[in-house]
């Protein structure tokens, strides 16, 4: 078992599952897939091979990463890296990679972002009975700039706009996003 500092970026592959422990505290978890890609001789992009983690915060981090995170979205996750090692039925020894984040936010190579700073007392709403979250639902992305979506935060195309990019390594028309 290691306890290492990572910094990873990838992609939320699952929905954050945000829960209250039986001590009250919050804890968010919810899995990152990084992907190591490459361009072939053709020109075309192609996933070389693809690593899952579990990422798990807790307190307000954990609140803030419902409030804001979904599925789909790049994120930067920095934390303390735990592989663990089982057996499974058959028994093979497996890894499991965790990541026990310190810090998450968006990638902000692929979206635009706002921040809003909040006081040590304010938190984000609580999940709703209807189970609706994200920004929208959350009531703090009334208006976005221009060519983002405001309910989910994502740059849509804009007719007869040029493509809107984002940071030094924006993708390429045509590239996929990660």
């Amino acid at each position: 078992m290691q306890n290492d500092l990572i910094t990873m970026t990838g992609g939320v592959g699952t929905a954050p599952d945000y829960r209250i422990t039986k001590n009250g505290r919050a804890r968010t978890r919810f899995r990152l897939a990084s992907d190591v890609r490459r361009r072939t001789p053709e020109g075309e992009w192609e996933t070389v091979s693809t690593s899952w983690y579990t990422v798990t915060c807790w307190g307000a981090l954990a609140r803030n990463v419902h409030a804001s995170i979904e599925k789909g979205h790049r994120v930067l996750v920095h934390g303390r890296l735990r592989i663990d090692e089982y057996t499974d039925e058959q028994g093979a020894t497996r890894l499991t990679p965790e990541i026990n984040a310190d810090a998450i936010g968006p990638d902000l190579t692929f979206v635009t972002a706002r921040v809003e700073r909040r006081g040590r007392d304010e938190r984000p709403a609580e999940p709703g009975a209807d189970g609706e979250r994200g920004p929208a639902a959350e009531g703090w992305a009334e208006s976005a700039p221009e060519g983002v979506d405001p309910s989910t935060g994502e740059l849509v195309e804009r007719a007869g706009a040029e493509p809107l990019l984002v940071g030094a390594g924006a993708p390429a028309a045509g590239e996929p996003p990660f």
